[in-house]
């Protein structure tokens, strides 16, 4: 079954596929960016073009506060994250739950400030 869906493109020469690539880029890229688009997107370099989100969910960006300072965001952040995350307002279950600190670590010893530290010395 692999060889079968493979079979064209092994006979396609390696530039023929970018160039087939490119250009379904390029036509993507001029349909988005055209001035009556009510599409913008997060770039037409990511894999399978996805990414497109409502302009009027975007612009004009309105002022957010968070704790005591003040941000940027998506005119309706609220459409912008259901589309990017779903429901972000709900835990995934906890066996799903991906940390992003398992790397952090607040008080270094004196071997590892020196190793962090190592080629940085004032000499």
């Amino acid at each position: 079954m692999v060889k079968i869906l493979c079979f064209p493109i092994t006979f396609m020469s390696k530039e023929k596929v970018f160039k087939k690539l490119k250009l379904k880029r390029y036509k993507i890229a001029k349909e988005i960016t055209s001035s009556n688009s009510n599409l913008v997107g997060d770039g037409v370099d990511v894999m399978y073009w996805t990414g497109f989100y409502n302009k009027n969910d975007i612009f004009p960006l309105v002022e957010v506060k968070f704790e005591d300072s003040k941000f940027l965001a998506p005119n309706n952040y609220d459409n912008f994250l259901k589309a990017t995350f779903g429901d972000y307002m709900k835990l995934p279950p906890e066996n799903q739950r991906i940390p992003h600190n398992l790397g952090l670590k607040p008080i270094l010893t004196e071997d590892e400030i020196k190793e962090l530290n190592k080629g940085f010395e004032v000499k």
